[in-house]
């Protein structure tokens, strides 16, 4: 049975001892996490919704007509009198916000957990000051028909299944959306007696009952002709029964004192403190006729005096505890309670599946505000598993609960910034700064309680490299240089860390990239320097020896002649050697390849063939280890068509170049839409006209840009540049 479940509270005489026991029901609930809806459905005394107004308890009014309990009924009312499917009425209808009003968070603050974040607490309760009687009446729920009666009864609870808030938790940053939640309790404070109302509240909408009973003769009387008129056999249920729903285990609860079918628990209330045996007399009178032990609420004299939320304002009186108790009661019926969770979190553990990790963490959020310390000790390794697995929305709810408290704060800050990073990796824009930034931030704060942690400044250093990479100019270049002191520092504190040189040696590398000419040749030295020191530290660091390959190589590009070649030479060095350590590494071969074919452009005959067979031999590599990679086929097939290029510059090798082109356009078929510009080129170098329009065509119509100036600055579209069609299609482009 999916959220939220629903609690009806009912009593056949006497409403006092019900209506405060559901409002501090609900306050503790709220108190461990869960949202709850309160609903005030004593329509004929609205007792629970006038101490709650009296009390300053909820939230202003939206207006002078604020809706309430008798505005949705009625609405529902008249929807079920107009027939009609069920789902779409609900789906018509308005929000439950528009009917209900929050406590305030000040009312809530003393509740706050140790560990975890208060639930929300709504109350959708009556306002019996704007034509109360007149509205009451009008509803027509006196003398409605049975079959109505249960049929506005399923109506209202559809609606309340299908309720939804937004609700920003605490591990949500806050540039992100709220989500939409659903309640976990719905706890509804039910009319007293035997009538229409009370009919509507217990029968098909209440997932399970909390009955209430004096302990006098007439209560007592009363409560078995309510129990035997709903259909509920009072004797205790067996062990054995028919669950009423998925949530239900007969078994689990045989110790709570409830009857069945539909599990119902016996509350006396309220239970003198003194005259001890003529009340142990009555409470054993109870035992008998009811079948169970029920659950006691003592009198306290202030309910004679002044209605309270004990549970919040006077946390040491025994009725606290006895609310607390009432309310461990109530979640044990569904499976909620602290014994449950530790059950359910070691199952999930034993299975050790990602899947299971995930369900594990909805079942430590909720373990945490009822036991801490407990869920403190499963948080660490559940963190672990789901980090390692994929970093989402449950590694970032664990670490936010793990960061709450000494001492271990600051490593689950750096963990939740380690999972804000891993989600940013898959993101693109506005949506990647805001987690770039968010892990920032939790980095930061890391660093505030652990000044010397080495690891966290190099990881603070990816975050402002990450961010770096996605700005321009002089915002980029200030991301930079405060990624290069976070990296400085680590460096400081660990000169052997040699992770923070080698992304100290990327971040540097990425600066360079958008430079020129000496501002550039400058940056790529000092990657250089951080990467060899990297290297000398662990001459086994294969992601510094690839990321050195890659800076040597693009700074190749921007060099002609001798030094292009000296700086082919040693990034083509570098890249053999982190395959001699990490041989399944297809980004290795791949990069390695591109180096090997851009050397080769420089070079003639023979020497040329030789390195382009040898970039052809790593792009094999790369594409063996990765099939489906579309960027390596599309550079290996512009590799293999540079080489045809040349070749068709070189008396007797026609016959070579053609076989070099039939491959290339092998590859550039496969690599699909990242391959078409290339594979218009190859059809032009071909003379043949109409494939490489259409090559063109498609790329332009999948988002390619191409310009005039782009495709006359192309040489391989000489051999068809006058062609009529050619010449029309060029007319197309923007200029």
């Amino acid at each position: 049975m999916p959220a939220p479940w629903i609690f009806t509270f009912y009593s056949f005489k006497g409403g006092v001892g019900r209506s405060l026991a559901a409002a501090n029901v609900a306050y503790t609930l709220a108190g461990s996490g869960r949202h709850v809806l309160l609903i005030d459905m004593d329509l004929e005394a609205p007792g629970l919704s006038s101490f709650l107004d009296r009390n300053n308890e909820l939230e202003p009014p939206r207006g002078p007509r604020q809706s309430d309990v008798l505005t949705l009924l009625t609405e529902l009312v008249t929807a079920n009198w107009t027939g009609g499917d069920p789902e779409t009425i609900v789906q018509n209808l308005p929000p439950i916000s528009s009917f209900s009003r929050p406590v305030t968070a000040e009312k809530l603050a003393k509740l706050t957990p140790k560990l975890g974040e208060l639930g929300r607490l709504d109350v959708l309760g009556l306002d019996d000051k704007r034509n109360y009687t007149d509205r009451l009446a009008a509803l027509g729920l006196h003398g409605m028909p049975q079959d109505q009666l249960v049929s506005l009864s399923r109506l209202l609870r559809r609606y309340l299944k299908s309720s939804r808030f937004p609700h920003r938790p605490f591990w949500r940053e806050k540039f992100q959306p709220p989500i939409l939640t659903p309640y976990d309790y719905i706890i509804v404070d039910s009319r007293t007696g035997l009538t229409e109302i009370g009919g509507l509240c217990v029968g098909p909408l209440a997932d399970r009952l909390v009955v209430f009973t004096g302990l006098n003769d007439q209560n007592v009387h009363g409560t078995l002709m309510f129990l035997k008129e709903v259909g509920l056999t009072p004797a205790a249920r067996p062990t054995d029964a028919e669950p009423w729903d998925d949530d239900d285990s007969p078994a689990s609860t045989a110790d709570l004192g409830t009857v069945g079918p539909k599990p119902t628990m016996i509350v006396a209330s309220p239970v003198p403190a003194g005259e001890i045996e003529a009340k142990q007399k009555r409470l054993k009178e109870i035992e008998s006729r009811l079948g169970v032990v029920p659950q006691q609420i003592s009198y306290h004299p202030q309910m004679a005096l002044l209605e309270s939320i004990f549970v919040r304002d006077y946390p040491d009186e025994y009725l606290a505890s006895q609310y607390g108790n009432l309310t461990d009661r109530v979640q044990s019926l569904v499976g909620d309670n602290a014994d449950y969770l530790v059950s359910e979190l070691n199952s999930f553990f034993a299975k050790d599946t990602y899947q299971d990790w995930t369900r594990a963490t909805e079942t430590a959020i909720r373990l945490a505000p009822l036991q801490p310390d407990l869920a403190r000790a499963f948080l660490p390794t559940l963190a672990n598993h789901l980090a390692s697995a994929s970093p989402d929305d449950s590694s970032l709810r664990v670490n936010a609960l793990l960061s709450q408290e000494p001492p271990v704060r600051p490593v689950a800050l750096n963990n939740w910034g380690n999972a804000l990073m891993a989600q940013a990796k898959g993101k693109t824009g506005e949506e990647a700064t805001h987690l770039y930034t968010a892990a920032t931030e939790k980095y930061a704060e890391t660093v505030r309680l652990q000044p010397d942690d080495a690891n966290v400044l190099n990881n603070w250093g990816n975050a402002l490299s990450a961010q770096a990479r996605v700005k321009t100019g002089a915002e980029a270049d200030q991301f930079y240089t405060a990624a290069t002191e976070k990296y400085a520092e680590a460096v400081r504190l660990r000169p052997d860390h040699a992770d923070a040189l080698n992304n100290w040696g990327t971040a540097l590398a990425d600066q360079a990239r958008a430079k020129t000419g000496e501002e550039a040749d400058h940056l790529y030295a000092a990657a250089i320097e951080k990467y060899t020191n990297a290297v000398r530290l662990r001459p086994d660091h294969a992601d510094a020896l690839k990321n050195w390959g890659t800076a040597l190589t693009d700074q190749a590009r921007g060099k002609t002649g001798e030094d292009a070649d000296h700086l082919y030479a040693a990034a083509t060095e570098n890249y053999a050697k982190a395959v001699s350590l990490r041989s399944d590494d297809a980004d290795l071969y791949y990069n390695w390849a591109i180096a090997l074919s851009l050397r080769a452009k420089g070079k003639p005959g023979e020497e040329a063939d030789q390195l382009h067979a040898a970039a052809t031999e790593k792009y094999a590599a790369a594409v063996q280890l990765r099939p489906d990679h579309v960027g390596t086929l599309s550079n290996w097939g512009n590799a293999l068509l540079n080489h045809a290029s040349q070749k068709l510059r070189e008396p007797g090798a026609e016959a070579y170049a053609n076989e070099l082109l039939d491959s290339a356009h092998s590859k550039l078929l496969q690599a699909g839409l990242e391959g078409l510009y290339n594979l218009a080129c190859l059809h032009a170098i071909r003379k043949d006209v109409p494939p490489s329009i259409s090559a063109l065509t498609e790329a332009q119509n999948s988002g390619t840009t191409l310009t005039r100036p782009l495709i006359e600055a192309e040489s391989d579209f000489d051999p068809i540049r006058n062609h009529p069609d050619f010449i029309a299609f060029l007319a197309t482009l923007p200029t």
